[in-house]
């Protein structure tokens, strides 16, 4: 939404996929990743990873996306994190560290 606030935003756009209202903590990092889009562009995204605080246990949350696939949103526990098939192996590291860092990847 214009003018909103990214902190803000989070917390909307977490209520809006999951329909569960988490709380921040703090920003963990900023991650930069360089990566060749689907037509072979190339793209740069930027990304703001944020540690959140579950307000209640049931944090599985299913729901349909725009193009008609099923969707579901679980909560992973820090512990099995790096046990995910995903690209952000490195986000478990950032949780002990107080200052808020910049990752840059480049994907292939």
């Amino acid at each position: 939404m214009h003018g909103e606030e990214l902190e803000d935003t989070v917390i909307r756009e977490v209520f809006e996929k999951t329909g569960k209202k988490l709380e921040i903590e703090r920003l963990l990092c900023i991650h930069q990743n360089f990566f060749k889009g689907n037509n072979t562009c190339d793209c740069h995204e930027v990304a703001f990873y944020y540690l959140m605080k579950k307000t209640d246990d049931n944090l599985i949350s299913e729901g349909i996306l725009s193009d008609g696939k099923r969707e579901t949103t679980i909560w992973v526990d820090i512990a099995d994190f790096k046990k995910i098939n995903t690209h952000l192996k490195w986000l478990p590291d950032m949780i002990d560290s107080k200052e808020v860092k910049t990752i840059v990847t480049y994907q292939k």
